[in-house]
């Protein structure tokens, strides 16, 4: 019996070394500062702390012993204590001598020397040398600058580091990952100079309206991986230092003076409020004197008349108790009070004497006007960044743990060799098309494929906003650009105005009971459904997020209908048709893919040709997968999103996603996922996959190792499932595919200039098309990793993305194919005419991150949930499993385990309408 399948030609060869044919090389700046000097002091380890505190309350360990070396003991603290805030640290050999074997302080953060032995909240301190050898100079000379493998190699970068951060930390407010001075003083001003008069002038702090937050430039700490330090500025934004009650007033953008609407706030206010500011410092004022620092817990709606049985046992009100105890007269006791211990002995303080303590971080998701604001304020030109980079980076010529180690860091930036590649061409069904600064256009193009003989509706759902006559003018403009581009388009089969309080599942229901009847039979209708031969055009208000929820998930998951949404603040002029042009060209691009049409491809990519043209009969698999988190303290799954290839040009994809238990970042079950994604693939092709291509997201340089040990050999066990499961492939004899295993990083601080101005491009930045692979890259031998700035920005300061190579199977030996495959892959992402950031499987996958946000929330399930796929719940059952996992931790008082299959009970397939199609219904 002769296998379905069909066979696989001979291996690939590597392309000779050098830079590809046509493109050129360059000499690129960054923000890498060379480490002219190693520390040249033997540096012996201490197991540093043995309070009781937990190790999780870092900040408050390195609190007591920066306490304990700069204020109680300087004297014997020269030079300082390298202290990571966990469990060891590092003495310099003059403090060695100081400390000895074991040595003991006691410290307490309010007295300014030691206290004595039977004082209370007295902390002891004890410094005690670990058995593991000291740090020489020898050894991180060998292991840093000769690259000698060296188990001790993670423990000495963590030392290097520590000796870069440990003077920042001490002297600023800090995240770990960043710290923040005070802003830098105004430059003198010079009239005489034009130039100083239309530059933009930095901003370094920033109010935002309505949150009592600020926005504040830090210093990203650096890195190091090798004789380099990586320095970049940060935007964070902090809470204001200032009244509880001016705070409280902002939050609910209430007018100076109007405290009645605070006293009348409903119990899901004050619970609003409570997840905003919990966790931030207070300190109560009481006749001018500060009281200790104490911590938001929530609100409590009856504040200063709460009742409590003080110490003689008599009940009275927090007002009272205030009036006998501490001879206050509260002005406003009917203001929420504010709980700082809850439990059996609750605490409650008077709002009006409450203020927020200084140089605290915002940690949590920050609001949408607040989102804005941070984008606007955190864009710097490349030209002001690298100014920015260079003041910062003079602060580590100074710096004492620096100096006193030894350790000194240029004070001059990297250049390094760069390759600009070429950029391929476009095609559409006509001519190529060439890029010109990363993008291109459609008009006068016609898609390379398009489905014949489709079927349109049109809802309106701002029915009072947008009048019928509108609505039939964009429905024209839209129809010209599909028809222009290749998608054959007759007018609407069916519109309707629909009042978005009503009920829109029946108004979507009886829409397509209208449309069934125009197509006129059910064989006909159900045929247009399957073969995706029928969308929705729906038109919103701007804030319309629950009704644009409910249209996706009655498209995506209950019926298989294909939606696309506009908002109406985001329509064109139709008075200016070059305007009009350009947004309804980019509709038909989101909707041509998901009606099973391909928009373009691109030619003259000597990689993408060799993957997917002149491979013979190959089938290669090209994958992007991506785990997406909750927000810090939300206690909701991790999302993982697994995209591939349906076709053997790569254009087309589908997505899977699995549920599993928060902040876990390796791919719990992505042996089933490849498994499926595997099967899929060839049964769609009828050919055995030759090749995988994977590449990773979102993996930390400290999660390498983990992902290298888990996730390729969850690969290649999928690989041996089905190769051990396959009739098909058993009988034709096909030798298992190679595997590529690339990790995509775009949140790192690497950042790439032109070194001549005249080298940039519009914005300033380098050009579209740059790699970089030396100099200032992994000095790991085992590692091969490259950047690729592969996308033009628009505004501000383009960051490439990080390409770590784990495991090269597919082209071994040869990363400059993957290089240009990569630039490539990022051209062919659906809905855009520019080339993009990442690999398009990549992007794709990387959805996963957006819907994060909002997934399984209980106002919105936006269409980017279904981009990755399966969420298939109505918003009450949501809202149900919600409430009862939140009254569960409540009733307990503790953290209960957390419950990973409630959460998949509700997260089930989509329309298996969508399974067997070719759409990428997820655009």
């Amino acid at each position: 019996m002769q296998s379905g399948y069909r066979q696989q030609p001979s291996s690939y060869h590597s392309r000779p070394p050098g830079p590809p044919q046509g493109n050129s090389l360059l000499k690129i700046r960054t923000n890498c500062f060379k480490v002219t000097q190693i520390p040249a002091a033997t540096y012996t380890l201490y197991d540093a702390f043995s309070p009781d505190i937990p190790k999780s309350a870092w900040k408050k360990r390195a609190e007591l012993v920066r306490h304990l070396q700069k204020v109680v003991r300087p004297d014997v603290f020269t030079p300082q204590f390298l202290y990571d805030g966990a469990a060891i640290g590092f003495a310099h050999p003059t403090l060695c001598g100081e400390l000895g074997i074991v040595r003991m302080f006691r410290v307490r953060l309010r007295d300014n020397a030691e206290p004595k032995p039977d004082d209370k909240g007295a902390v002891e301190i004890k410094f005690k040398q670990s058995s593991a050898e000291p740090i020489s100079p020898t050894e991180t000379n060998a292991v840093i600058l000769q690259g000698q493998d060296s188990p001790r190699r993670s423990s000495i970068l963590n030392f290097l580091q520590l000796v870069l951060r440990h003077a920042s930390n001490n002297d600023h407010p800090n995240n770990g990952k960043a710290y923040f001075p005070p802003p830098p003083p105004p430059p003198p001003e010079n009239p005489e100079n034009p130039e100083n008069r239309n530059k933009k002038k930095i901003k370094y702090l920033q109010s935002i309206d309505n949150t009592f937050l600020e926005l504040r430039r830090g210093v990203f700490q650096p890195s190091m991986g090798q004789m380099i330090v990586v320095v970049d500025t940060v935007v964070a934004a902090f809470y204001q230092r200032g009244r509880m009650l001016d705070a409280m007033m902002a939050f609910f953008n209430l007018r100076r003076g109007n405290l009645r609407a605070l006293y009348e706030l409903s119990t899901l206010q004050l619970d609003n409020a409570g997840k905003f500011f919990r966790s931030v410092f207070i300190r109560e004022e009481k006749g001018g004197v500060s009281g200790g620092r104490r911590t938001i817990k929530g609100f409590d709606r009856d504040g200063a008349h709460y009742q409590f049985t003080n110490s003689d046992g008599q009940e009275v009100t927090i007002e009272q108790h205030y009036q006998q105890v501490h001879n206050i007269t509260l002005v406003h006791p009917k203001l929420p009070g504010v709980i700082v211990r809850t439990g059996d002995r609750k605490e409650i303080l008077p709002m009006e004497l409450c203020i927020i303590e200084p140089n605290q971080l915002f940690k949590k998701a920050l609001p949408e006007v607040a989102t804005r604001e941070m984008v606007r304020f955190s864009t710097l030109r490349p030209d002001e960044k690298m100014v920015e980079i260079q003041r910062v980076s003079a602060y580590y010529q100074a710096s004492e743990s620096l100096v006193s180690a030894g350790m000194q860091v240029s004070r001059q930036p990297m250049d390094v060799d760069a390759t600009q590649m070429q950029p391929p061409l476009i095609e559409f069904r006509g001519p190529p098309v060439r890029i010109r600064e990363g993008k291109w256009n459609v008009v006068k193009q016609k898609l390379r494929k398009t489905t014949e003989g489709c079927h349109w509706g049109v809802i309106n759902l701002a029915p009072t906003k947008l009048r019928s006559q509108a609505i039939e003018q964009h429905c024209m403009a839209f129809q010209k650009c599909a028809i222009d581009l290749g998608v054959a388009l007759g007018i609407p089969i069916h519109m309707q105005q629909v009042d978005p309080q009503s009920d829109l599942i029946e108004a979507l229901n009886k829409f397509m009971f209208v449309v069934k009847q125009k197509i006129g039979s059910e064989e006909g209708y159900q045929e247009m459904l399957g073969k995706r031969k029928f969308f929705i055009l729906c038109f919103l208000e701007e804030e319309a997020s629950r009704p644009r929820a409910t249209l996706k998930h009655w498209g995506d998951i209950q019926t298989g209908v294909a939606t696309q949404c506009v908002r109406l603040n985001k329509l064109p002029d139709l008075r200016n048709p070059g305007s009009a042009s350009q947004y309804w060209n980019n509709v038909v691009l989101k909707v041509n893919p998901r009606l099973g049409g391909e928009n373009s491809s691109v030619s003259q990519s000597s990689a993408f040709d060799k993957t997917f043209r002149n491979s013979g009969l190959r089938l290669p698999m090209i994958v992007g997968a991506d785990v997406g988190h909750p927000s810090p303290g939300v206690r909701k799954p991790s999302v993982a999103s697994l995209v591939y290839n349906i076709d053997p040009s790569a254009l087309t994809y589908n997505a899977l996603t699995a549920l599993q238990d928060p902040r876990q970042e390796v791919i719990a079950d992505l042996r089933g996922m490849m498994r499926t994604a595997i099967v899929d693939l060839q049964m769609r092709n009828q050919a055995a996959v030759t090749h995988i291509i994977f590449y990773r997201d979102g993996v930390s340089e400290g999660e390498y190792d983990q992902v290298k040990s888990i996730e390729i050999a969850d690969i290649k066990n999928a690989i041996n499932d089905v190769w051990n499961t396959s009739p098909n492939i058993q009988q034709g004899g096909f030798p298992k595919p190679k595997l590529t295993f690339i990790v995509v990083g775009k949140r790192h601080h690497t950042l790439l200039f032109p070194s001549n101005p005249a080298g940039g491009d519009r914005t300033g930045n380098c050009p579209a098309g740059v790699v970089v692979n030396t100099g200032i890259t992994q000095p790991m031998p085992d590692i091969r990793d490259f950047y690729l700035l592969s996308h033009s920005a628009i505004i501000g300061t383009s960051r490439s993305s990080h390409y770590v190579v784990l495991l090269n199977e597919v082209f071994p030996g040869n990363t400059r194919i993957l290089e240009e495959l990569s630039y490539a892959l990022c051209h062919v992402y659906a809905k855009a005419t520019r080339s993009v950031s990442i690999p398009a499987p990549v992007y794709y996958a990387d959805v996963s991150e957006t819907l994060q946000s909002f997934l399984f929330s209980l106002t919105m399930v936006p269409d980017s949930l279904f981009a990755a796929g399966n969420l298939s719940t109505s918003r009450l059952e949501l809202k149900t499993v919600c409430e009862q996992m939140t009254q569960e931790r409540q009733l307990s008082g503790q953290t209960v385990p957390f419950d990973l299959d409630a959460w998949k009970a509700v997260f089930k397939r989509r329309n298996s309408r969508l399974d067997g199609s070719l759409s990428m219904y997820f655009l």
